[in-house]
């Protein structure tokens, strides 16, 4: 199999960190780095006792020493063959940018540097692999774009659990990111929640099964649905809309079934319904909860048939149509309580997807914050670019977001409007500081520092998916005082 990625041969000092039986200790072990690709590493060394490496460390200068996590895909005596998967966009950005110093020294050489075969001149691509040779600014994402399945086989290959669990993350990130351009980019999340929300995605999507969401208002049901939709057979065709709650029990029945000419007073010409719009595509039944018990029936028959009955036509029409619902509601209790009909909670509920509130999502909240802020400052180019103050990103972090996504973005246009700086301030989201008692009194110095020392903290764990090593070089502390915060504030 040729290679997929550029490749330096060189000798690199490096250090293999492995995990231990021992909850939270790690070896440490000094190696020898013989090549290095963005996909993995080929390492030289003593490495008996290595089994359970972790990481890779490449040790290229006091500030730019580079972290890859890695995972080990054979070895023998002395040698370790790694491959690399990412925490985040800006490790795989600086292995890429060592990796381009290196390689603008190997350009005399006149061999591919994926399939090793001799090129002469210098053509755009390789004439036998068929792979870019020019190391343009785009290479980065054109290349791993383009070799994302063969990645994909390739690192398929004698993972371990952990390594299969990794690769599927890796995988709904991918998914998701393909259609971002279409306005599901906001839709994402570094959680646990979100990354196992991701995976149920990846797997309903497919299927003609319904799908039941569930979750507060404002938690992003709609967007869910419209994920779902847009990697399912189905995509070629609408994804329509209606929220049951918002449309009157008289007219809702004429909305999603349609009607006849004539069926009641104003019925000038027949209509199609909601359901027969959505022929060979999907229809979004949003607050399903609140339907009318009288329609709760009708629905039920669709999705035991396939057939629906317009007002005013005792003829029943055959359609083709894959029904998403969603509510805030606990439909559970609202069957027991007789205002959900339980066939057609058990109809809908196949397939239950819980949507977290954003409360619980931990640096989330933070990362979409961001985004947010981004986007609507790049959307209005009278706006200067703005960022927000430590004190504001604290209290967005611990703020409980009781209107959850939809209450965030408010927010962030509130502060970009009434921001008189290119600083948005706690008051200018409308938030309370969590460094500010109830009481309105002044905290001390000594509290705020230790609060704010505490949330660092925190943070910066949770960022690193509690590996200690990295969160003490992120806070530019030793692993030791960490261990000693870590005490003191009983994290």
């Amino acid at each position: 199999m040729p290679r997929i990625d550029f490749r330096i041969n060189q000798a690199i000092d490096g250090e293999i960190v492995a995990s231990t039986l021992s909850a939270g200790d790690e070896k440490h072990r000094p190696v020898i780095v013989a090549n290095l690709s963005l996909g993995g590493a080929l390492v030289e060394g003593e490495i008996d006792g290595m089994d359970h490496v972790t990481r890779l460390r490449l040790l290229i200068g006091d500030r730019d020493d580079l972290e890859l996590p890695a995972t080990v895909i054979w070895k023998e005596k002395n040698r370790l063959r790694l491959s690399f998967y990412y925490d985040d966009e800006d490790t795989l950005n600086r292995l890429w940018s060592y990796l381009r110093r290196g390689i603008e020294k190997m350009e005399k050489e006149q061999a591919c540097p994926y399939c090793d075969r001799a090129v002469t001149g210098k053509p755009d691509e390789c004439p036998f692999c068929h792979l870019s040779l020019k190391l343009s600014d785009d290479y980065l994402s054109t290349h791993t774009k383009k070799t994302f399945f063969q990645r994909l086989g390739h690192h398929l290959r004698g993972l371990n659990g952990d390594g299969h669990l990794r690769l599927l993350n890796m995988i709904d990130r991918e998914i998701l990111k393909e259609k971002s351009e279409e306005g599901l980019e906001e839709y994402v999340g570094t959680c646990r929640q979100m990354l196992e929300l991701f995976s149920l995605i990846r797997k309903v999507a497919p299927t003609e099964m319904p799908v039941l969401l569930l979750g507060e208002s404002g938690t992003g049901k709609e967007l869910a649905a419209q994920a779902i939709h847009e990697r399912s057979s189905r995509s070629k065709r609408p994804l329509h809309v209606i929220n049951c709650a918002a449309i009157p029990e008289t007219l809702l029945e004429a909305e999603l079934f349609g009607h006849e000419r004539g069926a009641f007073t104003g019925a000038y010409q027949a209509r199609k319904g909601k359901f027969e719009l959505a022929e060979k595509g999907t229809l979004f039944l949003d607050e399903i909860g609140e339907m009318p018990w009288s329609l709760q029936a009708k629905l039920l028959r669709f999705l035991e048939d396939k057939m629906i009955e317009r007002i005013g036509c005792q003829k029943a029409r055959k359609v083709d149509a894959r029904i998403i619902a969603a509510t805030n509601r606990e439909l559970e209790r609202e069957v027991h309580e007789g205002n959900f009909r339980q066939d057609l909670y058990y109809r809908l509920s196949v397939f239950p997807i819980h949507l977290p509130p954003l409360r619980e999502r931990g640096a989330d909240k933070i990362i979409l914050a961001k985004y947010f802020l981004g986007k609507f400052c790049r959307e209005d180019g009278s706006w200067r670019k703005k960022r927000f103050s430590a004190e504001a990103l604290d209290a967005i972090h611990h703020y409980e977001w009781p209107g959850n996504v939809r209450e965030l973005i408010n927010k962030v246009r509130k502060g970009i409007v009434v921001s008189e700086s290119d600083e948005i301030t706690v008051g200018d989201l409308d938030l309370v500081s969590p460094f500010q008692p109830e009481n309105d009194e002044p905290a001390s110095l000594e509290d705020i520092r230790s609060s704010y020392e505490r949330k660092k903290l925190q943070e910066t764990i949770d960022a690193c998916g509690g590996n200690l090593s990295r969160s003490a070089r992120e806070l530019h502390i030793s692993r030791t005082t960490l261990h000693k915060l870590k005490k003191k504030y009983r994290l």
